[in-house]
């Protein structure tokens, strides 16, 4: 891996005194080699580079090949794969303290796609990045975190949560925001459905819901609440500067308000649809405040908005 001081590295994951830390050997020092039939991944800084192992490059010493014979669960992991007609992908999100909530080259892995447009692919959205794997620092009740779906043609496609490491009082949901569905992946893993050919980004959601969490925090920052954000009947979410909000049951006079930190009105708009997205491109990088109200409830949840 390609690291900023112009060394590169050879991570591995998971040493015996941690569920999940990397470990980085320098290319340039005695621990640089790579055990026959290891498998390693080169990130380059710039396009067009190459990389050129000559045969001097070998050596005959004992390295041990990096992979323990006895399986680790990682704690806070969930491991999502998309199939199709047996093609499939897999994308992971997992929480550890040390993370950030954008990209973080510690703990997050950027998303490589297959050669062939036909393979479904799957990604978590980040600040300037799509991850193959996600790292974020808190898990909390509510949470939302959004996750993209792109397909390459028309098929009946399945996503299963195939690793899904969390306490027993601590339920994930996958939302289907086009066909109104929430699947409590605790209990069924698997979810199949009908798709053409496209990009879904603000199609599918992952919620974590349990009443011995914390209340749900958006990019790090603390829900305020009115009513407590019920994730069945309002979401509110951020991504790429655009404020997302899915409603159920959409009734008259439902209106959204987005506030700075201050409490500065800057967007004051009627929600006539089920699905609204507003545009935050004129407005600075930052955390504003989001507030839905409905003709008996307020709802309001901080956003963090990345350019």
């Amino acid at each position: 891996m390609y690291h900023q001081y112009n060394y590169y590295k050879y991570y591995i994951t998971g040493s015996p005194d941690s569920p999940y830390p990397s470990i980085a050997f320098n290319a340039n020092s005695s621990d640089c080699f790579i055990a026959p039939g290891q498998s390693v991944f080169v990130r380059a800084n710039a396009g067009g580079a190459s990389i050129n192992i000559t045969k001097e490059a070998s050596s005959h010493t004992n390295i041990n090949f990096f992979k323990s014979g006895e399986e680790k669960k990682h704690p806070n992991l969930l491991r999502l794969k998309v199939e199709l007609d047996g093609m499939s992908d897999e994308t992971i999100l997992r929480f550890i303290p040390e993370a950030t909530a954008g990209y973080d080259g510690e703990f997050d892995a950027i998303k490589r796609y297959a050669s062939s447009g036909d393979v479904p692919q799957l990604y978590f959205p980040a600040i300037n990045a799509e991850l193959a794997i996600n790292t974020l620092p808190k898990l909390a009740d509510g949470l939302i975190v959004p996750f993209v779906l792109i397909t390459g043609k028309l098929g009946k496609y399945t996503i299963s949560a195939t690793e899904l490491n969390f306490d027993a009082d601590i339920d994930v949901y996958l939302i289907d925001n086009e066909l109104h569905k929430k699947i409590n992946l605790t209990k069924v893993p698997s979810y199949s459905f009908i798709a053409d050919a496209d990009n879904y980004e603000n199609r599918f959601n992952i919620i974590f819901k349990s009443y011995n969490l914390p209340t749900a925090e958006s990019s790090g920052e603390e829900l305020l609440d009115i009513d407590k954000l019920d994730t069945e009947v309002v979401q509110i979410y951020s991504f790429n500067a655009k404020v997302f909000i899915n409603i159920e049951n959409i009734e008259n006079n439902n209106i959204v308000i987005i506030q700075d930190i201050l409490g500065k009105k800057l967007v004051k708009t009627n929600l006539t649809s089920d699905k609204t997205e507003i545009s935050m491109n004129k407005f600075s990088q930052g955390n504003y405040i989001v507030k839905v109200i409905t003709n008996n409830k307020v709802y309001e949840q901080k956003v963090f908005i990345g350019k």
